[in-house]
């Protein structure tokens, strides 16, 4: 049986439990959203095959050049986006084929969505996939050769299996056990390495964790500490047990850390917020946003990305991939791209690796932490 038939005897038999599933306007709109992710995912090849182009014209003029590991991992990224792009075709056109079933109203005349004409775009968009995939690894096997993986465990539990299983004319009792002594040694080894390391990896959990209980005990003492304090007229007597001597005297005015906050905050008030959000489905412009912190494409850019939120984060990423700090790629020193901040204006720095946004919503945090506590509480 075909998987599209299959699949649609599966729907039958659960028409009464999901009868919604197959009312008219339900299809049609699960029909539209098919055209749409056709529409999408046509933008993604072309952006994919633009950057096959770029690159193997590169390669034709300058068929020495040193950053093939930058070439690489464009190609990479170009193959990753073909491969996704591809699967998400063939479930359009699986699901198109058991949808057009259930259909018995034609397409409106605004916008023109027939199955036929689906199908033959998936197909050849299909196509045209495979055709890119096979050019750019004919073009990786023109202008380098891949290395083979390092593994070293396999290597080493290969050769002993080639010592278990090899015939040996002169092979004994004796050398069988020998040999098999030498490989239970190795694995004894192997096993008490492996607990070490895990022993080691438990300590500095429970370590660490210790050390972030106590953080937290702290901070709850302070905070108790601070919304317990007495009161004069609405006024609250700050009172420090350690840190200064103790005076009768009341503080009527706000802590130095929240003073200098508010300071602060009016300097960077002409300082754009920074989003954490989702980019929409359908926009304007043309273009594939990509992520540098988590890999997605046409998901968000780098600057509102909600995974990676702390700029130390991103810059530790940033130093660790040896990406450039002004592009986020990979690209020779100095940056040949002109790009400016758009919350500071500086040019030696990307605008999703600026402190000032932080530091900002910092000082919010600390002057609504002090208004809140130091609030009078109501009768």
């Amino acid at each position: 049986m075909h998987t599209s038939e299959a699949a649609t005897q599966f729907l039958q038999s659960l028409n009464g439990a999901v009868k919604a599933l197959f009312e008219e306007r339900e299809l049609q709109r699960r029909l539209e959203c098919i055209c749409d992710d056709i529409t999408e995912n046509i933008a993604h090849v072309q952006s994919a095959e633009n950057n096959y182009n770029s690159v193997r014209q590169w390669l034709a003029n300058n068929p020495h050049d040193s950053h093939l590991k930058r070439i690489h991992e464009t190609i990479s990224e170009t193959v990753t986006l073909l491969n996704v792009t591809k699967q998400r075709m063939l479930a359009d056109l699986h699901f198109g084929h058991i949808l057009i079933r259930f259909e018995e109203k034609e397409r409106s005349a605004e916008r023109p969505n027939s199955h036929a004409v689906n199908t033959e775009l998936l197909q050849r968009e299909i196509e045209h996939i495979d055709q890119l995939l096979a050019e750019i690894q004919k073009l990786k096997l023109d202008y380098y050769v891949d290395t083979a993986p390092d593994n070293a465990l396999l290597d080493k539990l290969t050769h002993m299996e080639y010592l278990l299983e090899a015939r040996e004319s002169s092979c004994d009792h004796t050398t069988v056990n020998s040999r098999l002594d030498q490989v239970q040694e190795q694995l004894n080894a192997f096993m008490s390495s492996t607990q070490a390391t895990l022993a080691r990896i438990a300590r500095q959990q429970q370590e660490d964790t210790e050390k972030l209980f106590q953080a937290q005990l702290r901070t709850l003492v302070q905070i108790k500490d601070i919304a317990t304090q007495p009161q004069q007229d609405g006024i609250t007597e700050w009172i420090y047990h350690e840190q200064t001597p103790a005076t009768s005297e009341t503080i009527e005015s706000e802590p130095l850390n929240v003073a200098n906050a508010r300071r602060r905050l009016k300097e960077l008030e002409a300082v754009q917020d920074r989003s954490f959000r989702k980019t929409l489905l359908f926009r304007r412009e043309d273009i594939i946003l990509v992520c540098t912190f988590r890999c997605s494409v046409g998901e968000h850019a780098s600057d509102a990305c909600f995974r990676v939120l702390r700029v130390e984060d991103r810059i530790e990423v940033v130093e660790n991939a040896a990406l450039c700090k002004k592009c986020l790629k990979l690209c020779p020193s100095p940056c040949p791209q002109q790009t400016y901040c758009k919350y500071c204006n500086s040019e030696d720095h990307h605008t999703a690796l600026c402190l000032l946004p932080e530091e900002k919503r910092r000082c919010r945090e600390v002057i609504a932490s002090w208004e809140y506590f130091s609030a009078t509480p109501r009768a």
